[in-house]
């Protein structure tokens, strides 16, 4: 016969394991995806993102299959990838894209929102950005610095 208390403390760690893999894998470090975060900025300024300024991160495969995957900066100018509902992206090399508009809300909103580029637009095809960025498993960091003038 067990005991109530024997029974409590395997089922108690059981628990407790299954906590720490759920934390792994929020955390972005359990599976086969790597965190990436960063943050953007024009002419050395943060760009921030709200309800009227919409700045958009895409990372796009280099080479071979994969997900295109896309984040849109926050109010602080971050932002954060996730494929579909899982946290992070594969590892591997991908090429950047980034492009801002500022949202056009017509006075008494009877016109749907228009948009002005607010980023170069070079910038917006990630073949012609200038970014990559070499995804390693774990957590990866990846600023981007775009500029507005000649070659901008």
């Amino acid at each position: 016969m067990i005991r109530v208390d024997k029974l409590q403390s395997w089922f108690l760690g059981r628990i407790e394991l299954a906590a720490v893999l759920v934390c792994i894998q929020l955390a972005g470090c359990g599976g086969d995806h790597a965190a990436v975060s960063g943050t953007v900025s024009l002419d050395g300024k943060p760009m921030l993102g709200d309800r009227d300024h919409r700045v958009t991160v895409m990372f796009v495969p280099e080479s071979g299959p994969g997900a295109t995957t896309a984040a849109l900066l926050d109010k602080s100018g971050s932002y954060t990838l996730a494929t579909g509902g899982q946290g992070g992206i594969k590892p591997g090399a991908y090429l950047v894209a980034i492009s801002g508009v500022d949202v056009i809300r017509s006075a008494d909103g009877s016109a749907p929102p228009g948009a002005r580029q607010i980023t170069p637009k070079r910038y917006a095809d990630p073949k012609e950005s200038g970014f990559r960025a070499d995804v390693q498993p774990g957590r990866n960091t990846f600023d981007f610095e775009l500029k507005s003038g000649p070659g901008g």
